[in-house]
């Protein structure tokens, strides 16, 4: 059985792995850069609410460092 597998994508990627319920940490980096656009990595989920809580939190001038576990 795997264990440990790191998953590198953007929204859409993360959405299809959050969907099939097969991820229990999450970590992300959000760096404040300005696009025309962007997708929500909480939204078009099977769950209406993810299960996750917040449970580590960087900053630093270039991004924010987010860390998600699964209730």
């Amino acid at each position: 059985m795997l264990k440990h597998c790191r998953i590198a994508g953007g929204a859409d990627v993360i959405q299809q792995y959050l969907n099939m319920g097969v991820i229990d940490e999450l970590e992300i980096a959000l760096a404040p850069v300005l696009f025309a656009g962007g997708r929500r990595l909480f939204e078009n989920l099977r769950e209406s609410v993810p299960q996750f809580r917040i449970d580590k939190v960087l900053n630093s001038p270039a991004a924010t460092h987010l860390r998600y576990v699964r209730e």
